[in-house]
């Protein structure tokens, strides 16, 4: 009970380190980042979860262990477990003595804090469903909002370089107010268009999210982390909703069973628009569009050679006309000629 206590809200316990770790190196922010920070945070993510017991799915490192099996310092260690935390792959069960509480306890040093591992939940229920005219300002209000404040990590005998933890008199003093988020909501993004700002792929994950009912079990920017790619390919928003409904030959995906992963639901689905070299096919409004300007200059090519045919038809008579007296004259001219030779003969 004390484990499923701690699993964050919208998230469950990781079943397997693979999993865990497909969900920390998936996670959006992870795009965000350089490379240099992403290797050594996942690096120290891996650390923690070869240090788990997946028969309960917890684990118990301590800062200095991890600082010393992957070669960061303990400030980069605290910082990737409040992200852990903040973002709910990460739960804590229990925190950590301090090294001088041990020793007052004539314990051989300080126990470490208890974690468990998890990862989103998919099919989380939401607790309304908005309608199509409100669905766009509360997925945006969702999406724009001030993160939450960074969660203190406990440790054994070390505070938190990033907060400090629930219960702690300096809390209070520490505590500062966030202010509301100042953006407008985002205004309803048009199908028919292709979002390439970082604003407009928010307002078109906005109205994704209303449009497609399964990206409602997500967040705004889960759905601009899997659609980014194809909608800096030129795809529209029509394109990739169309995309997660039918194959690229236009039958219709089947509907089976329930959704399980949103992500990988997403990925799968849009692993058939992709060519052999993983990169997006043309978008259906491309290929239309496309169609289309063929036959335009096939229509044009036409009726050039129609305009053609009919200049050459209407000035074939003149031109006859025209050779007619040519050959007249010169069977004048050689008449005249024979009848000049017989006279001086």
């Amino acid at each position: 009970m004390v484990i499923a206590a701690a699993i964050p809200r919208g998230s469950l316990r990781a079943p397997a380190q693979k999993r865990w770790l497909a969900a920390v190196a998936s996670h959006p922010d992870v795009a965000t980042w350089r490379a240099d920070r992403t290797s050594s945070w996942l690096a120290v993510a891996r650390e923690v979860a070869l240090c788990a017991d997946w028969t309960w799915g917890t684990t118990r490192p301590t800062w200095d262990h991890l600082a010393e099996r992957t070669g960061r310092s303990r400030r980069t260690v605290a910082r990737v477990l409040a992200w852990l935390r903040q973002t709910g792959l990460l739960g804590l069960v229990a925190t950590g003595r301090s090294a001088g509480a041990a020793a007052m306890a004539l314990d051989e040093g300080a126990d470490a804090a208890v974690y468990v591992l998890a990862v989103p939940h998919a099919l989380r229920l939401l607790t309304t469903i908005p309608s199509p005219a409100a669905a766009d300002i509360a997925g945006d209000q969702e999406d724009t909002a001030a993160p939450p404040a960074p969660m203190g990590v406990h440790e054994a005998g070390t505070p938190s370089p990033e907060g400090v933890s629930e219960g702690d008199p300096r809390a209070g003093a520490r505590a500062k107010p966030t202010p509301p988020p100042t953006s407008r909501p985002l205004s309803p993004w048009p199908r028919t268009q292709r979002p390439a700002t970082k604003p407009e792929m928010a307002a078109a994950a906005a109205t994704a999210r209303t449009l497609c009912p399964p990206l409602r079990c997500t967040t705004g920017p889960w759905v601009v982390a899997l659609l980014r790619e194809f909608w800096l390919a030129g795809w529209t928003l029509r394109d990739t909703l169309r995309a997660l409904d039918e194959r690229p030959d236009g039958t219709p995906w089947p509907h089976t069973a329930d959704i399980r992963h949103v992500p990988g639901w997403v990925r799968s689905r849009l692993a058939a628009w992709r060519t052999d070299a993983g990169t997006p096919q043309r978008s259906p409004s491309q290929t239309s569009a496309a169609a289309q300007h063929h036959t335009r200059a096939l229509a044009r090519a036409r009726a050039e050679r129609r305009q053609l045919e009919q200049t050459h038809r209407a000035s074939a008579p003149a031109a006859a006309a025209g050779a007619a007296a040519a050959r007249a004259a010169l069977r004048a001219a050689r008449t005249n000629g024979r009848t000049d030779e017989d006279g001086q003969r």
